[in-house]
């Protein structure tokens, strides 16, 4: 099915981004309005644009609490997750910690897809899981994560750093 595409050259001319999206590279048409909706609300609230490094940047906390939010604004549950022994507030309050588990999920897989091609990259999504992270053994694997990768990084002729090698002998 074949959707309007919201992204219309009188809208987008006034939108700070307009130079640099790329939404107006994507099919947006393939998706219902309100997805449409959504992602250009984010791109405007949640990513900025430095043209000085040409990348673009995210605030991973204000995309998922966009995604919650939207969530709540839908009086649906996740199916996947339903458990009819639940209250509706209950329910609600499952599928919202399912959302945000999945989140940091995907950062996660985020983090190893990059660990080679772009390790600095992948330091930068283990921070945002740190900053995600939901307990103490959390943290702390996101944190020996990061050290590790920077090791390598910084230790590009293959001697290992002494004192990491010392307090950390297992693997991540």
């Amino acid at each position: 099915m074949t959707y309007n595409n919201i992204l219309d050259p009188i809208k987008c001319k006034d939108c700070k981004n307009s130079a640099y999206c790329f939404l107006r590279k994507s099919p947006m048409q393939k998706y219902p309005e309100s997805t449409q909706d959504f992602f250009v609300f984010l791109l405007n609230n949640a990513f900025y644009f430095n043209p000085a490094k040409n990348r673009w940047h995210a605030d991973f906390q204000k995309i998922l609490d966009s995604i919650i939010a939207d969530y709540d604004s839908q009086r649906n549950f996740i199916q996947e997750n339903r458990k009819s022994f639940l209250s509706i507030d209950a329910q609600r309050d499952s599928d919202k910690q399912l959302i945000r588990n999945m989140f940091k999920q995907f950062i996660d897989v985020a983090a190893k897809a990059t660990e080679k091609s772009a390790p600095a990259d992948s330091i930068a999504f283990d921070g945002v899981g740190l900053v995600l992270a939901s307990d103490y053994l959390e943290a702390v694997h996101k944190t020996l994560s990061m050290f590790k990768k920077y090791n390598e990084i910084t230790n590009t002729d293959n001697s290992v750093c002494g004192q990491f090698s010392q307090t950390f002998t297992g693997t991540l």
